[in-house]
Parts: C-alpha cells; structure tokens; sequence
C-alpha cells in the first residue's frame, strides 16, 4: 500500500512541476564551455551558441526562438540570460523560485 501511495504522490507532484526554460546565450565557444560548467546543475537550462554583436539578445527572439518553438511550445515560462549572469544576480535563487 505504501509503495502505491508514493506513486501517486510522485505522479501528482510532477504534475504540479511548472516546467520551465531559461535559455543560457554564448557568443563564442569559450563562452559555451564556461556558461556549461556554471548552469549544467539546473535542469531549466539550455545552452545556446548564438555569434553576435554586443546586442546579443535583440538577435536572439526574433531570429533563434522561433526556431526552437518545438522545444519551448508546451513550457510555461520561458526565458534568456547571459553565460556571465551570475556576476550580476544570485543563478541558485533562480533556481529556488522555480522549485517553489
């Protein structure tokens, strides 16, 4: 009985799950690299190389994110950050309001 109620709250919990992407964009594959070393621990994130100018995001939305409707059509949130966020703001809180 106990296994069968583990199950049911495992099943449940998941559904609860919001699901969510936050896309890491890299400029160059140093960038890559390092940005996979930082954020690989969080299962939100995807790595995108993207070459660019300094304007990196303006590019992205309208050029790159239709292109990955398939993987982002059935999230609930949806996102983009630098490789190099994490000088600027806490990534583990990120990560905290998403399991929340």
């Amino acid at each position: 009985m106990r296994s069968i109620l583990k199950i049911k709250l495992q099943i449940n919990y998941n559904y609860m799950q919001r699901r969510v992407i936050i896309y890491v964009l890299c400029y160059s594959l140093e960038t890559l690299e390092l940005a996979k070393k930082k954020y690989q621990k969080y299962n939100w994130a995807r790595f995108i190389f993207f070459p660019s100018n300094i304007y990196m995001c303006s590019g992205f939305y309208p050029r790159v994110l239709p292109q990955l409707y398939d993987e982002w059509k059935d999230a609930d949130y949806v996102g983009s950050i630098s490789w190099k966020s994490d000088q600027k703001i806490d990534v583990s809180k990120i990560d905290q309001v998403i399991k929340k």
